[in-house]
């Protein structure tokens, strides 16, 4: 099929033509296959290029410095060009699988039709001509396209049993792709959905996290829910749905249709670049900015703590009403479990799990007093929090006073200010040079005096001391009873 595409322009794309211009020149073929192409026919601009090769491994190996000793037996190379890393396939045809992951034993072949037929999904496989602008397409992926159905390559059965981890793969390309899948593409998912448990959680850690961030992650995890990989893959996400949820406070519904709506307000951003010329599958090419994997997360289980706490209470006025108390910190503690049970590395378990413990934070925050909000808008995950709760309530009761008061009170702070909190003035070494026996009074005195640095109530760090050493005189009076409103007269507050 000739299909004249416009390429954009990429150092990664500058990196594949060359490749593919020196094995051409050599006699051999070299084609961009994949995702890629199946992008640029869609008018979305690649996240990476790959090629697929006729040509031996000593061609390979003889032309281009490759840095991936260990895929090199599947055929696979890793080559250097100009600072870009460019995969290059040899065709190859699989011939048996054992593991649901990897081929036993496989074959190298010089047909390009053989190639094809060992992978996934038809559009997947279709391959472009860089030097003669042609698309060829073994497995009619090009119709599948226009049509925009997601079809296994041969029998879909046999095509899962060979990695289980195709069956989320799947979902997340008729997901992020806005396809329909095939009705015995579905079939095959969930007859094998129960096989997911053999799949490693590196990889399926990165398929999920693809899933989400990829747009319309809501609908991902829906189709999850149907093909009943959900409850093989995240149990504890499988059991929000159902859940009811106070009317009043959530109109739309149990807990995971407002996890999902959630979800699928994550869509990326999408920006026109430049057009698809000859094509009747492309519009104009757009750049994909991934969403952030920790909110995304922190988006997908913020709540995962509610079906747990849930429980019907009785009001004051004698009418019942659904409670989940504690629903922040259990969901944080089953997170927890859940991003460690997938391998994440522990930062990214960290910032997820206080995203989850703090989000019902952002209901007080017009009560909060500077120091606090001071504090909170100075964690890392800030910007991540506060887009979380816009989510949260545009998908629930609808109110954004909140979000709005912090983001003026946002954009009124320089980036420096928000990010990095003032130096404490008093240490602990300075309390004890008051007298002040080391013990729990130590740190409650240090607590107090930084949130009355950080309003504005001292102008001098020696101000501050002489409060402290005040309030340490007042040997009846509790320190957490103490606060700076009832502090003896400083010479700020007279002046």
């Amino acid at each position: 099929m000739n299909c004249r595409i416009r390429l954009p322009l990429s150092r990664e794309l500058g990196a594949a033509l060359k490749v593919a211009s020196t094995l051409t020149r050599s006699g051999y073929r070299c084609l961009l296959v994949g995702g890629c192409v199946r992008d640029l026919l869609l008018g979305l601009e690649p996240e990476d290029y790959d090629l697929a090769t006729d040509a031996p491994a000593e061609a390979i190996q003889s032309r281009f410095r490759c840095v991936n000793p260990a895929g090199e037996r599947f055929g696979v190379f890793n080559v250097v060009v100009e600072g870009s890393v460019v995969t290059l396939a040899r065709f190859r045809r699989d011939v048996q699988y054992r593991d649901g992951r990897r081929p036993e034993t496989l074959a190298f072949t010089g047909r390009l039709e053989e190639d094809a037929q060992r992978r996934d999904f038809t559009v997947n496989a279709i391959y472009f001509d860089l030097q003669t602008n042609m698309v060829v397409d073994p497995t009619g992926g090009c119709p599948d396209l226009f049509r925009r159905v997601l079809r296994a390559i041969g029998d879909p059965r046999q095509r899962m049993k060979e990695d289980y981890l195709r069956l989320v793969r799947a979902v997340r390309l008729a997901t992020s792709l806005g396809f329909t899948m095939e009705e015995k593409t579905a079939a095959a998912v969930r007859e094998y959905a129960h096989c997911l448990t053999t799949v490693s959680a590196e990889r399926l850690r990165e398929e999920l996290t693809r899933l989400l961030t990829q747009g319309h992650a809501g609908r991902g995890i829906r189709m999850l829910r149907d093909s009943t990989l959900l409850r093989h893959a995240l149990p504890e996400v499988s059991a929000m749905d159902g859940v009811p949820q106070p009317q009043e406070y959530h109109p739309e519904g149990d807990v995971f249709v407002h996890t999902c709506c959630m979800l699928d307000r994550l869509n990326p951003y999408l920006t026109v670049t430049q057009a698809v010329e000859g094509s009747p599958y492309a519009s104009p090419i757009t750049k994909r900015h991934r969403v952030s994997p920790r909110l995304a997360w922190a988006t997908l289980l913020h709540d995962v703590g509610k079906p747990p706490a849930f429980r019907i209470a009785h009001c004051k006025n004698g009418k019942l009403r659904i409670r989940f108390d504690g629903h922040a910190e259990l969901g944080a503690a089953l997170s927890e479990r859940i991003l460690a049970r997938l391998r994440f590395p522990t930062r990214f378990i960290s910032d997820v799990c206080f995203m989850i413990r703090n989000h019902m934070r952002f209901l007080d925050v017009r009560n909060m007093r500077k120091s606090t909000l001071l504090k909170l808008m100075a964690a890392e995950t800030f910007d991540d929090e506060l887009e979380l709760h816009r989510l949260d309530c545009i998908c629930s009761h609808g109110k954004l006073e909140n979000y709005f008061y912090l983001l003026r009170l946002k954009s009124s702070l320089s980036q420096e200010t928000r990010r990095r909190l003032p130096e404490r003035w008093i240490t602990g070494r300075d309390l004890l040079v008051l007298g002040i026996p080391e013990g729990p009074r130590i740190g409650r005195l240090l607590h107090l005096a930084y949130d009355a640095q950080l309003e504005g109530k001292f102008r001098t760090r020696e101000e501050l001391l002489t409060w402290l050493e005040d309030i340490a005189r007042e040997e009846n009076t509790p320190v957490d009873q103490i606060s700076p409103s009832s502090r003896p007269v400083s010479p700020s507050d007279a002046a």
